[in-house]
């Protein structure tokens, strides 16, 4: 709705005269900012006078003025951009508005002509002051009342914000009475940081109407936190708005603080009679303990005989030291404290430094950062097994009769779980000798009921006699019959086992996977069956059996047979088959149109590129030729000569036996027998060179044919090394050696990090493939110049330790060291071979080796690689050939490339397929 590209801006109707143009963006600019001034002073009135009725009728105003102040801008904006259907639906949007806050106006103006007069207000106000005078009284009233039940009230004036605490309020927030009332922002602050938030929530709901009901904490001015429960209620105004807030608070810390008490208690006993980890209760009761009196460390410490101990379990805060572990000889406590703690003794020391407590004892407990503590003996019977201990490091601290009576508890109950512990001991050592006689029939009972009731399928166990004794839920759910049932039956059981194969054929009873089972030993897997029920329904399932045999027996006795409904899936599979086959070929059309536009675009680039690589390599080899052809033509010649002359040299020498001293002279000077001996190799190597010069000639001619057309029988051997011979520039050496009927080469090329790639060809007997040569030439350069980049990479030293192989896929090249590319030929099930193109590179990260094969995907670095190259190659042997062409990498150990072909093809079909592509393109 906002495209402009077929209108013309509002400022051609004005015919761009600035003076004109000028008055309408001024004066809209004007209008626009008054329009927007005028709601924010609205708003402004409305936020500041809460109280005044039908508030949001002003809002109403302030959203239709800015609505129109919005239609001013459009007007501006218009002149240069000609957005007329923005413009408009603004204007509809101010229409709206402006009808509705009309209709709006129209409802209300029988309420604003109700609201009430100066005379009215005045008479109010003298009832009201009345009301006053008479609620003064019965505040007086209330507070002597309060006073008496210890119970505070207060009030909150929502239209002033003013708050009224009675004196028993003031005594409950541990202040003055008299002194002024906290406003509604200090009493937040005296509000417990966690109890904050439902505070506040709970006063918002007073204000809406709601009573309520809360139990939250204080913290007073000298520190100390108190529990309070609260009441509060709603008053409303004769208009039956919410104008007031009143209340009651009382102060249940004392309950609270006893209901924590026995449940800690309860909770330590209830552990100590469900648990019998004794390290599990002992740090719990020093946690609670910790939390419970809010100090900084709680502990227990353990006696040994000589009554050094050291310290078991510990609680303690973030900023003091830990002391857990910690061996503690106290040398003078066997000789002052020992016997008075033996006796149940409890000491509470408010200050370590002022109770008179011997110096070794200050000693010890100075370091540990303990400035009060409070001691409690754990007694066995009469045997001091220990001390429940807590500590307060933050400064003196006198301990409170509750504090001295939940620790005196928690020691009795810490006892009791020593006591339990000792017997469960002594138990134990009584139980070992029957669980280890136990221990066999216990493994196979846990077998037995994983397999029953751990899986979500249906799992029954039928005994040799074929007779169900077991089964889990899901089986009953999936037959249609409670265990009870299923327990009266076999599988071959007519009443209630209809069974049916696929094809809608009776299933005997007696070829059940399970039977089959029993008298083969040979487990099923998958067996579709069809089961009516007793209802008339008929569902699908999918069986599979187990056989369980006895130790050295070779009969199963017994068998366990899982099932899985499928019905769902069959009934989605019969749906699949009703499509009509033209939507399905439809569909298939449109998907392989994509596909082969995606793969035409990107066998255009590459093929492009190869092309002109081609023409290249043809030129070159054209004007190597034309010399090479001089010297490899006159070669000959020139050999029949040398014979001539050296054989009439033979004949001088014969009927001359004395030539002349100057000639016989020169003879032995220039060794005349080692010229006629070496002469005739010398012309042998320069034609064995020129011949070699030929042969790389012809293989540039063959490789350089990248868009032959032409689908016939080729040597893949040939299109191999013309591939290799491509990139002679990266070999430098070649080492061959015969081995049956498979040839071996090992080249070696540029040197990588201080040593070289080898090329280890292995040659299989192959027979001449129909192919398009040239095509599949361009998939040997893509694999193979990939290796190369691929061991590039990997430089890191010049001999490669590629360690274990972990992939399942063994590669062939991870026993050779040094960098090395390795190609093998075969023939495999008389119809296909198979080409292996192997690295011991870097391999291919798991992530990236999915999409490989996908268009410009590419794991090289910004500009050395296109991403097409791989993805021309599967197109190349998939879909032009009707092979195969996978990937195995392992990363760190190498990439290995399979390419799987057929032998013999129909290359009609093949050519007149690749014509018609290449003129529709």
């Amino acid at each position: 709705m906002v495209v402009a590209e077929f209108f013309i801006p509002h400022g051609h109707c004005y015919l761009w005269k600035p003076g004109l143009v000028g008055l309408h963006v001024v004066s809209d600019a004007l209008t626009a900012l008054a329009y927007y001034s005028i709601p924010l002073i609205l708003i402004y009135f409305v936020t500041k006078r809460r109280d005044v009725p039908f508030n949001w009728i002003f809002l109403l105003f302030g959203a239709f003025i800015i609505s129109c102040g919005t239609t001013h801008i459009m007007e501006i904006w218009t002149l240069w951009h000609p957005n007329y259907w923005l413009s408009g639906c603004i204007k509809a949007f101010t229409a709206i508005v402006s009808i509705y806050t009309a209709s709006e106006l129209v409802s209300l103006l029988p309420q604003a002509l109700a609201l009430p007069s100066t005379a009215q207000l005045e008479k109010e106000i003298r009832e009201r002051q009345k009301a006053e005078a008479a609620l003064l009284r019965e505040k007086n009233h209330l507070a002597q009342a309060q006073k008496v039940a210890h119970v505070g009230s207060w009030e909150f004036d929502l239209t002033t914000q003013e708050i009224a605490w009675s004196d028993e309020t003031f005594r409950i927030y541990g202040l003055t009475p008299g002194q002024p009332t906290p406003t509604l922002i200090e009493h937040r602050q005296k509000i417990h940081p966690e109890d904050g938030t439902v505070w506040e929530t709970t006063v918002n709901e007073l204000v809406v109407g709601k009573s309520g009901e809360l139990e939250f904490r204080i913290v007073r001015p000298d520190g100390q936190v108190r529990h309070i429960l609260a009441h509060g209620e709603p008053i409303f105004n004769a208009d039956g708005q919410v104008y007031k807030l009143f209340g009651t608070v009382l102060d249940i810390s004392d309950r609270i603080v006893a209901q924590q008490r026995e449940r800690l208690v309860g909770e330590i006993a209830l552990k100590i009679h469900h648990s019998l980890e004794l390290d599990e209760i002992l740090n719990t009761t020093v946690t609670e303990v910790r939390q419970f009196l809010e100090t900084d460390r709680a502990l227990i410490y353990r006696f040994n005989p000589d009554w050094s101990g050291y310290i078991a379990v510990e609680s303690v805060g973030a900023d003091f030291l830990s002391v857990l572990d910690m061996t503690i000889n106290d040398h003078c406590f066997g000789s002052y404290y020992a016997q008075l703690y033996q006796q149940g003794r409890v000491r509470a020391i408010a200050n370590i430094y002022t109770e008179g407590l011997q110096r070794c004892h200050i000693e010890l407990l100075a370091p540990l950062q303990v400035t009060a503590n409070l001691i409690v003996p754990i007694l066995l019977g009469e045997k001091l097994w220990g001390l429940l201990i807590a500590h307060h490091c933050r400064g003196e601290r006198n301990w409170q009769s509750y504090e001295i009576e939940l620790l005196q508890q928690l020691a009795t109950q810490v006892a009791i779980a020593l006591q339990q512990s000792e017997l469960y001991s002594r138990v134990q050592a009584e139980l070992v000798e029957r669980q280890r006689i136990e221990q066999e029939l216990r493994i196979s009972e846990e077998l037995y009921r994983s397999v029953v009731t751990a899986m979500s399928e249906g799992i029954v166990l039928q005994q040799v006699d074929g007779r169900i004794t077991a089964c889990n839920a899901s089986a009953e759910h999936i037959l249609g019959l409670p265990a009870q049932e299923i327990f009266k039956r076999t599988s071959i059981d007519p009443p209630c086992w209809q069974t049916i194969y696929e094809d809608g054929s009776p299933f005997p009873g007696e070829l059940h996977p399970a039977m089959v089972t029993l008298r083969t030993g040979k487990p099923q897997s998958n067996v579709i069956m069809g089961i009516r029920k007793l209802d008339g329904a008929l569902i699908w399932i999918a069986i599979n059996s187990q056989p369980l045999f006895h130790p050295k027996e070779t009969q199963p006795y017994a068998v366990v047979t899982s099932f899985s409904d499928i019905t769902d899936r069959r009934i989605a599979e019969e749906a699949l088959r009703s499509l009509t086959q033209q939507e399905r070929e439809r569909a298939l059309q449109l998907e392989q149109a994509l596909k082969q536009l995606q793969h035409t675009q990107a066998q255009l680039v590459q093929n492009e590129k190869m092309v002109s690589l081609g023409q290249l390599v043809a030129g070159v080899a054209h004007e190597i030729n034309n010399p090479t052809s001089f010297i490899y033509g006159n070669i000959y010649v020139a050999s029949d000569y040398a014979q001539d002359l050296l054989h009439l040299i033979e004949l001088y020498a014969k009927h001359y036996k004395e030539p002349v001293a100057e000639i016989a002279e020169y003879i032995e000077r220039i060794d005349i027998d080692f010229i006629v001996e070496d002469f005739s190799k010398l012309l042998a190597s320069m034609k064995e060179g020129a011949h070699r010069i030929s042969e790389i000639v012809q293989s540039l001619r063959n490789f350089s044919r990248l868009d032959e057309m032409e689908c016939k029988p080729v040597d893949i051997h040939q299109g191999i090394d013309n591939t290799l011979l491509i990139l002679k520039h990266r070999l430098i050496q070649q080492f061959f050696s015969a081995d049956g009927a498979a040839s071996q080469e090992l080249t070696g090329c540029d040197s990588i990090g201080g040593s070289e790639i080898q090329v280890i060809k292995e040659y299989g007997e192959l027979p001449l493939i129909e192919c398009y040569p040239g095509q599949l030439n361009q998939v040997f350069m893509n694999i193979i110049s990939n290796a190369i980049d691929a061991l590039a990479d990997d430089h890191g030293s010049s001999i490669i330790d590629h360690g274990e192989e972990s992939s399942n896929h063994r590669l062939p090249i991870t026993n050779y060291q040094s960098p090395t590319i390795y190609i093998h030929t075969e023939v495999v099930d008389q119809n296909w071979i198979v080409i292996r193109i192997a690295d011991n590179g870097l391999g291919i990260k798991a992530e990236a080796q999915p999409r490989i094969f996908d268009p410009f995907f590419t794991t090289k670095p910004p500009g050395k690689g296109t991403g097409l190259g791989l993805s021309i190659s599967y197109q190349i042997v998939v879909d032009k050939h009707g092979g195969q062409l996978r990937c195995h990498s392992v990363p760190g150990l190498g990439t290995e490339f399979v390419i799987d072909l057929p032998i013999s093809r129909s290359c009609s079909g093949i050519e007149q397929r690749a014509l018609a592509e290449l003129h529709s393109h």
